[in-house]
């Protein structure tokens, strides 16, 4: 595999005549830079590309993630995207100085309020893209309808995540079907691989599990549309069902944490209960027997890759990335959003049948490094901007 250091081959970027590559100016514009997927995935889109020759600057507020992007000299311009309405003026000003200073080939939006801003600034983005399975409201609580329309600012190219989402863009706003392109987000393979016997074994002895439990991970944000509270559920359901031996590590924190605790405890397994709080879950991953994500809405679930490189299968709802990622009985299972019956039973039967469950984490890796590595998802999205026409010229 090449590795992200090399530089952009040709069929992305047109090599000019004179046989020297052509180094493209690349404004990403995001709404924060504190952790997030969002901005996980704009940061390592900007050292992606700057990794392979071309000049990237950074929009955004401010937020504890910049530390990186110094490190990686990567520069960024800041704009008080969050302050909506009573910012705009400012907002609209920080736009255009940045404009004038930097003649971008590529103005790359990864939210619906940076993209107005631009479009206000006098440029609208050239590449917008939705990192959910939904529209959040932007701006205003009447985001709907006419408003919605106004407020959403589409670049000459879309991208989406998965292609449920694309065709919701094209239907509600009426996009043309060549200007709305699927690019899956990826995961740099070298930082998640499956883990030795003695390394599951330690990892097992630091979170104080037994080789013989059946571990399931849940990892993300603790909020409400995540639903950890259902992943909890679906433990004390296996609990209940003669499932022993069940476990679950929950990485991650949150408004929601304190109710998701409470469930447990009411439910009588919080001593089945991991509760690691916001650390890398890379640990959690080489415990853990499969993943499970029962999440309302999402962008991608790039967890859900994170886990299958780690060898791990998905039980996740069919929402944002799940038809991509999900081989049905191969790499793992879906289950309809709101479906807890089906989710209980999935989870149910990923403990019971643990030389099943090994055998699609073993077919869920080959699926992830066939598919959602860091670099596809550098070849797609270069491949979109290479199809705009400043950037082919």
């Amino acid at each position: 595999m090449r590795r992200l250091e090399n530089v952009l081959e040709s069929r992305h970027f047109r090599t000019p005549p004179s046989g020297r590559r052509r180094v493209v100016k690349i404004a990403l514009l995001t709404m924060n830079a504190e952790p997030g997927g969002v901005v996980s995935v704009v940061w390592q889109l900007a050292r992606g590309l700057a990794a392979r020759g071309h000049s990237v600057t950074v929009v955004s507020d401010g937020g504890t993630e910049l530390e990186k992007l110094k490190a990686w000299s990567i520069p960024h311009v800041r704009v008080p995207f969050y302050q909506g309405w009573k910012g705009l003026l400012s907002q609209r000003r920080g736009m255009r100085e940045f404009f004038r200073s930097v003649e971008s080939d590529v103005v790359h939006s990864h939210s619906r309020w940076p993209s107005m801003v631009a479009l206000l600034s006098g440029r609208r983005p050239d590449v917008s893209t939705l990192h959910l399975d939904r529209l959040t409201s932007h701006g205003s609580i009447f985001d709907r309808g006419f408003v919605r329309r106004a407020l959403s600012v589409w670049g000459r190219a879309v991208t989406t995540l998965d292609e449920s989402t694309r065709q919701k863009l094209i239907g509600e706003f009426g996009l043309g079907g060549d200007r709305v392109h699927v690019v899956p987000n990826g995961i740099d393979p070298s930082h998640y691989d499956v883990p030795s016997a003695p390394e599951r074994a330690e990892a097992r002895r630091r979170l104080n599990l037994a080789d013989r439990d059946r571990v399931a991970v849940f990892v993300g944000r603790m909020v409400d549309w995540k639903q950890p509270d259902a992943a909890v559920r679906a433990l004390a359901h296996a609990r209940t069902s003669g499932a022993a031996d069940a476990k679950l590590i929950l990485c991650g924190d949150g408004p929601f944490l304190p109710e998701v605790r409470t469930l447990a405890a009411r439910l009588g397994i919080e001593g089945d209960c991991r509760f690691l709080g916001w650390t890398d879950p890379r640990e959690a991953y080489r415990a853990a027997d499969f993943l499970i994500l029962p999440s309302r809405s999402e962008g991608f679930g790039l967890v859900c890759v994170e886990g299958m490189l780690c060898g791990l299968p998905v039980l996740r709802t069919r929402c944002g990335g799940c038809d991509l990622q999900v081989i049905e009985g191969e790499t793992g299972w879906g289950v309809d959003v709101g479906d807890d019956a089906a989710l209980f039973e999935r989870f149910l039967a990923a403990v019971r049948d643990p030389e099943r469950t090994h055998r699609s984490g073993t077919a869920a890796r080959a699926h992830a490094l066939a598919r959602f590595t860091e670099e596809k998802f550098l070849d797609a999205m270069s491949r979109v901007y290479a199809s705009l026409p400043e950037v082919r010229g």
